[in-house]
């Protein structure tokens, strides 16, 4: 090639050296995108294969019914059977807190092993209808109405949205439960409702089907559950961690 078409006063050679240019810059374009493709493929496959893995190890860990409960027959009510207790079909009980009390808009959870300080939780969120529930989940998290606040006896339920934890970031209610399967017994959760804090210690955790209801039937004490769909960014499963009001 004549060396002359690489001078920059010769437009010929600036319109050819433009030219390779945007070519060279093409490839390297597609490249980068083929790349990052196949980068988000094999992390998403490998994910996946590795919460198989970690639900199969869960499922072989004690459910709810050994961990929260010392007579385990009658720590669930078995399924379709009749109760006055809060379930998915009956999502507009009464206010389960005492009559006369306090019920707060909003209260904070914290949990220090996933870096999550006073997280809002909307109280009582009707959580069988996806026009009251989507958009709270959107702001915070969301107490399932009809289960008990904070500090009462019975079941607290918290639930909110989780993603792939590659894109976990705690202040954001898109992922906020992204990585609670990395909770483990012992790590502790600290709800404030009003003036009073109130710190439940995790003790087990389950995969369920979504509509499994028995955790909203639970009445065994003073406990909490936090829930959220598994895996992360599906809604085929959900993922049940458990704690007990320390006293």
């Amino acid at each position: 090639m004549r060396p002359y078409l690489y001078r920059k006063s010769n437009p010929e050679a600036t319109f050819i050296n433009n030219y390779y240019l945007r070519e060279r810059g093409k490839k390297v374009a597609s490249a980068s995108f083929l790349f990052f493709g196949l980068s988000l493929f094999s992390y998403v496959g490998g994910y996946y294969y590795l919460w198989s893995a970690k639900e199969s190890q869960i499922a072989q860990k004690p459910g709810l019914i050994q961990v929260l409960d010392t007579a385990p027959s009658s720590a669930f009510l078995p399924r379709n059977t009749s109760s006055t207790n809060p379930s998915l079909q009956n999502p507009n009980s009464a206010s389960a807190s005492k009559e006369g009390a306090v019920v707060y808009p909003t209260f904070a959870v914290s949990i220090p092993k996933l870096n999550i300080t006073n997280a809002v939780v909307t109280t009582d969120v009707l959580s069988n209808n996806e026009d009251i529930y989507k958009p709270v989940l959107l702001n915070s998290l969301a107490h399932y109405k009809g289960t008990v606040h904070p500090g009462e006896k019975g079941n607290t339920v918290i639930y909110g949205h989780s993603i792939m934890p590659i894109f976990y970031n705690p202040k954001n209610y898109l992922s906020i439960f992204s990585t609670l399967d990395t909770m483990s017994a012992g790590d502790e959760i600290v709800t404030n409702w009003g003036d009073k804090s109130y710190t439940y210690t995790v003790e087990g955790m389950e995969v369920v089907d979504p509509d499994d209801v028995r955790v909203l039937q639970y009445n065994n004490g003073k406990t909490l559950t936090l829930i959220t769909c598994v895996p992360p960014g599906y809604t085929t499963r959900r993922l049940l961690v458990f704690a007990r009001l320390k006293e």
